[in-house]
C-alpha cells in the first residue's frame, strides 16, 4: 500500500519534470497538477490569457486534482508492490498541497513529503529558450514578469518556507539528483543508484509508464 506522496514544487524549468521522470523509471506513478489545469482551460476558457485565467480561479481546479490522485493512488495500492508511491508536480499553491494531504492522509508514522526546486532565475531564462513545447520569444525581463512573476503571484515561496527539502537545481544534473536521492533514502526509500538510471535514460521499472491526468 502506498505511504505517502512526495510533492515536487518550483517555479517554471526548475526541474520538476526531469526529477519526476526518475522516480517513474523507479516504480512511481506521476501526477502533473499544472497539465490539469491547462486541459480546464483549453476547456472552460480557451480565449482567457492562461496565467491571468489560472490566477484568477484560485482553488477553482482543486477537486479536479484531487480526482486524478485518488486515481494514482487506486493505481499504486492495486498494484500489487510493482508501484511504489504517488509523485505531484505543478503546485504553486501551499494550500493547494494541503486539501490534497487532507484528504489523502499518509500512513501512520509517515508524512507526505514536500521537496522545493530553487535556481537561479538567469538559468531558468536560459532554459525555458531551449524548450521545444514552449518556444521563448520573450526578453528576460518579460520572462520575469509572465512566468516567474505568475509564480510568485500564486504563492510560491509559502511552498518553499513549508518544504521538507530544498535542492538547488542550477548544478549538474548528477549533483541534482544524488542529492534528490539522499533525501528519499533517508526517509526510508530503496532507490537505485542514480549512475544506473543516467547510464541507461530508457530503463523502466514498472510497467505502469503512463502519467495521469483528466
Amino acid at each position: 500500500m502506498n505511504k505517502r506522496m512526495i510533492f515536487i514544487a518550483g517555479a517554471h524549468n526548475t526541474g520538476k519534470t526531469t526529477l519526476a521522470e526518475y522516480l517513474k523509471k523507479c516504480g512511481f506513478l506521476h501526477v502533473e497538477t499544472s497539465e490539469i489545469v491547462r486541459n480546464k482551460h483549453q476547456e472552460l476558457a480557451p480565449d482567457i490569457e492562461f496565467h491571468q485565467w489560472a490566477s484568477e480561479q484560485g482553488h477553482g481546479f482543486d477537486g479536479f486534482i484531487m480526482e486524478s490522485v485518488l486515481k494514482a493512488r487506486a493505481t499504486v495500492e492495486n498494484s500489487n508492490g510493482e508501484l511504489k508511491d504517488v509523485v505531484i508536480t505543478g503546485n504553486r499553491q501551499l494550500t493547494g498541497i494541503n486539501y490534497v494531504c487532507k484528504q489523502v492522509p499518509p500512513l501512520a508514522n509517515t508524512d507526505h513529503l514536500v521537496v522545493f526546486l530553487n535556481a537561479n532565475e538567469r538559468i531558468l531564462f536560459e532554459r525555458q529558450k531551449q524548450r521545444k513545447d514552449r518556444p521563448c520569444s520573450l526578453t528576460f525581463e518579460e520572462f520575469r514578469e509572465r512566468f516567474l512573476g505568475y509564480d510568485q503571484a500564486m504563492g510560491i515561496e509559502k511552498i518553499k518556507e513549508a518544504a521538507h527539502c530544498i535542492v538547488y537545481t542550477d548544478k549538474p544534473k548528477e549533483m541534482v539528483l544524488s542529492e534528490f536521492v539522499g533525501f528519499l533514502r533517508e526517509k526510508g526509500y530503496s532507490l537505485p543508484l542514480v549512475e544506473s538510471i543516467l547510464s541507461n535514460p530508457e530503463t523502466e521499472l514498472s510497467n505502469h509508464k503512463e502519467r495521469l491526468s483528466l
